[in-house]
C-alpha cells in the first residue's frame, strides 16, 4: 500500500474538476490552529463540503503554481465526541434525522456511535425512534465519496493504478470492492480501456 504524507482538514474552492477521469484541483483548509488553506490535486472522487477529510500523498514543488500536495487516496474523518456526533447525525447530510433522535443515538451506542453504525446499521434497530427512512437515512449518510480507503488499498495491493481505481468508483460506486472480488473479468465486458490481460491480472494476484 502507498504510504505517504498525511493531512486532515475540509475541501474548499474547487478550482478545477474532471468529470471523465476525477483530475481534481482545489484548495484545501487544514485543521489546525493556523487554518491554512494549500492546494491539492490528484485523482479522487468529489469530497463533500464542510466534511473532514484525511488525505494520504505527497508535497511536490510545481514549477508555476508553487508547493501543491498529490493525493492518493482520502478517508472521512467520523467525529468521536457526543456533541460533535450529535450536530453531525442531525445535519443536511442526513435528512429526517433530528437533534432529539440523534441525541437518543449518542445515548444508547456511545461516542463510537458513528464507526459502529458504519460497521453494523442494524444497530438502529433497537433504538427507541427508529423507522425505515431514518435507517435509511443514517446507512445512506455514511457512505460518501472519499470512503473508497479500503477499495483503494485493496486494488493497489493487487497492481492497480489510482486512475482505474477511480473509473471503477465512478461505475460502481460503494458497491465496487465486492462486485469485483466476486467477478474481476467483469471489467472486461462493463469498463473501457480494461481488458483481459489487465482483468487476468488481477483475477490471478486476488487468487
Amino acid at each position: 500500500m502507498y504510504e505517504g504524507d498525511e493531512i486532515t482538514g475540509k475541501i474548499g474552492t474547487v478550482i478545477f474538476r474532471s468529470e471523465s477521469n476525477s483530475f481534481t484541483v482545489a484548495k484545501f483548509r487544514l485543521y489546525e490552529l493556523t487554518e491554512k488553506d494549500i492546494t491539492i490535486t490528484g485523482y479522487f472522487p468529489a469530497l463533500v463540503k464542510d466534511v473532514l477529510y484525511t488525505l494520504i500523498g505527497e508535497y511536490k514543488e510545481h514549477p508555476r503554481f508553487g508547493m501543491q500536495f498529490v493525493v492518493q487516496s482520502a478517508r472521512r474523518v467520523l467525529p468521536t465526541d457526543a456533541q460533535s456526533v450529535v450536530a453531525y447525525l442531525s445535519s443536511p447530510l442526513f435528512p429526517g434525522i433530528g437533534r432529539k433522535y440523534a441525541q437518543t443515538v449518542v445515548e444508547t451506542l456511545g461516542e463510537q456511535a458513528l464507526y459502529l453504525l458504519r460497521d453494523d446499521p442494524d444497530l438502529l434497530d433497537g433504538i427507541v425512534g427508529t423507522t425505515p427512512k431514518k435507517k435509511q437515512a443514517v446507512k445512506e449518510g455514511l457512505v460518501l465519496p472519499g470512503d473508497q480507503e479500503e477499495a483503494i488499498r485493496f486494488f493497489t495491493t493487487h497492481g492497480l493504478g489510482i486512475r482505474n481505481i477511480m473509473r471503477l468508483d465512478r461505475i460502481y460506486g460503494p458497491k465496487v470492492l465486492t462486485l469485483i472480488q466476486e467477478n474481476p473479468y467483469r471489467l472486461v465486458d462493463e469498463v473501457d480501456g480494461i481488458g483481459f490481460k489487465t482483468a487476468d491480472k488481477l483475477g490471478l494476484s486476488m487468487g
